[in-house]
């Protein structure tokens, strides 16, 4: 079960953590003492400005004279006075206690029918004393209603709509007696009174953001003539015996209106929900600023730059070509000895060249108008610390960019050059048992068959007889001779040279013609995120840390909120 006062205790420590986050004064927090069930009390709080007839009302409620009002110095009810039973008043007494030390007076009677009903005559809220302010901005802390005493002429009183915006009372909890209101006998329509009292309450409070209270809850009444218009209704809801389940509703509503209130103050005050907001658009402007810097034109820059990139294009062309003569053994074995010459010949056959303009260094690969890929990103950098000064305090100095665009840009490379070999080498079939015994028929046919044949062609002697079975053996003999040995071997190497070169320079080609899709969707989707994310990344940690002070308002709100719901369903 979580208590009430731990959700307020998180509730603070999560209101001056923020503080120190936004660089902001603390906010003053409005809290009701105590729990739900701290005692069954249920304080009525009197409150109104000077001559509203405040102090004559609660007089009439309590049918004696508990209260006086005092002309010296126009200061009106110097004191806070409680009116409750003689039985109550040690409960009372022990939920002010330290609250109100020497302000407080209290005035009891043995009335059963008021048993648990507590009236408290306020100060004046609008009096130039200032304890008078602090005494009804303290005791509001422990009502459970307050009744707001108003006059035709003092009902646009903005001290009076400032007090409903600072309680922590629920709107439901609140009665707003219009005293003196014979004073309009026979001048306005009373209805039509009423009708103006409450559409100004409902507008300041709307400007306030604040709920207005509802109409049954507004009555009209003369103290001096307490039959006539609506004191029946008000001396009927307060002079009576209230059951513990109706003050235990009454202080759950004002512990919700509490912690709404509360969390509401925390959200507009330091504005989490704009902060977010401006954090999400700096994350847009970071996207859209990088999409300016490096558009389509400086891609084909960039691009143009690898094509004639000779150590580039050679790992590409090696890298397809070697996956091909993994198929054929006796190539592979040809291929190891004489790559380099094979990848020369092969290159040049696939009309690529490199040039000596760009290293491969991401440095110079990048640079476009005198301007680093790094300067860009630093440039962005500013723009936005000048469109959004108040995230400076937050971020550190920017890094310098060039190691991570250098490392990042390798990346993209050696992706590069991955994705086009595997790319191309899954779309050529792997040749089948036909294809692959093509490769062994030079080895028989140059040293062996061809000149064999070329021999005997010359020979007189018939094939079948004596002479030409001993003519054909000595040919046979004379190709395993070292002269002939030698001379095949070199035949057959500038062969399968050839051969070789011709089948690195057809991937060559094939590379530089589909390269430019990898290295495009490498760019754009792997590239430039990472761009983005570097730039990005001390503004998503901003980001996140409002996030996360967000989720702890809405757990502590959702947690207050369960909380009571359990305890009204307790009752």
């Amino acid at each position: 079960m979580i208590k009430i006062n731990d959700l307020r205790i998180e509730l603070d420590g999560l209101n001056k953590e923020l503080a120190q986050t936004a660089d902001q004064p603390l906010l003053r927090l409005l809290y009701q003492t105590g729990e739900s069930g701290q005692d069954n009390l249920f304080l009525y709080g009197i409150v109104g400005g000077k001559d509203v007839g405040k102090t004559s009302l609660i007089n009439l409620l309590a049918g004696s004279r508990i209260s006086i009002d005092s002309d010296i110095l126009d200061e009106g009810t110097k004191k806070s006075v409680a009116y409750c039973h003689q039985a109550d008043q040690p409960f009372l007494q022990k939920r002010l206690a330290g609250a109100m030390r020497d302000r407080m007076d209290y005035q009891t009677h043995q009335s059963d029918f008021l048993r648990n009903v507590v009236l408290i005559d306020f100060p004046d809220y609008d009096s130039r004393f200032q304890s008078h302010r602090d005494d009804v901005q303290k005791l509001s802390r422990y009502l459970q209603g307050l009744v707001w005493v108003i006059t035709p002429r003092k009902y646009g009183d903005h001290e009076f709509i400032d007090q409903l915006e600072s309680v922590a009372q629920s709107h439901e909890n609140y009665l707003i007696i219009l005293n003196k209101i014979d004073q309009l006998e026979g001048r306005v329509a009373l209805e039509a009174a009423r009708r103006e009292v409450l559409d100004y309450l409902k507008e300041e409070c709307a400007r306030r953001d604040i709920p207005a209270p509802t109409g049954d809850r507004l009555l009209m009444i003369s103290a001096l003539n307490p039959q006539k218009y609506e004191y029946p209704r008000l001396y009927e809801r307060l002079i009576r015996r209230h059951s513990p389940e109706e003050i235990l509703r009454a202080k759950v509503k004002n512990l919700r209106a509490e912690f709404n209130k509360n969390t509401e103050k925390i959200r507009s005050y330091y504005a989490l929900s704009d902060r977010i907001a401006v954090l999400d658009g700096v994350l847009d402007e970071i996207a859209n600023g990088l999409r300016e810097c490096f558009d389509n034109e400086y891609f084909e820059m960039v691009w143009q730059r690898i094509l004639v990139l000779g150590p580039v294009q050679h790992r590409i062309s090696s890298g397809l070509f070697f996956q091909r003569v993994q198929h054929w053994p006796v190539l592979r074995l040809v291929f190891h000895p004489m790559a380099g010459l094979i990848s020369f010949l092969g290159g040049r056959m696939a009309l690529t060249r490199g040039t000596d303009a760009f290293s491969d260094s991401p440095r110079d690969l990048l640079r476009r108008q005198g301007k680093s890929a790094s300067s860009r990103l630093l440039s962005i950098r500013r723009d936005i610390e000048e469109k959004h000064p108040e995230l400076i305090a937050r971020l550190d100095e920017p890094p310098d960019y060039s190691a991570a665009i250098e490392k990042g840009f390798h990346r993209l490379l050696d992706a590069y050059e991955d994705r086009v070999v595997k790319r191309i080498s899954s779309s050529m079939p792997a040749p089948g048992p036909w294809r692959k015994s093509l490769v062994y028929l030079p080895l028989i046919w140059f040293p062996f068959i061809q000149p064999f044949l070329l021999e005997w062609s010359r020979s007189e002697s018939p094939l079948l007889s004596i002479g030409g079975f001993g003519e054909l053996i000595s040919i046979f003999i004379s190709l395993f001779g070292a002269a002939s040995l030698l001379q095949s071997l070199l035949f057959l190497i500038v062969f399968y040279l050839v051969w070789l070169a011709l089948l690195y320079a057809r991937g060559a080609r094939r590379a530089l013609r589909e390269g430019e899709e990898e290295f495009r969707d490498l760019w754009f989707e792997e590239f430039l995120p990472s761009l983005s994310s570097l730039l990005a990344k001390p503004f998503e940690a901003i980001r996140a840390d409002w996030l996360d002070k967000q989720a702890r308002l809405d757990r502590i709100q959702s947690q207050m909120q369960s909380e009571l719901n359990r305890i009204e369903g307790t009752q």
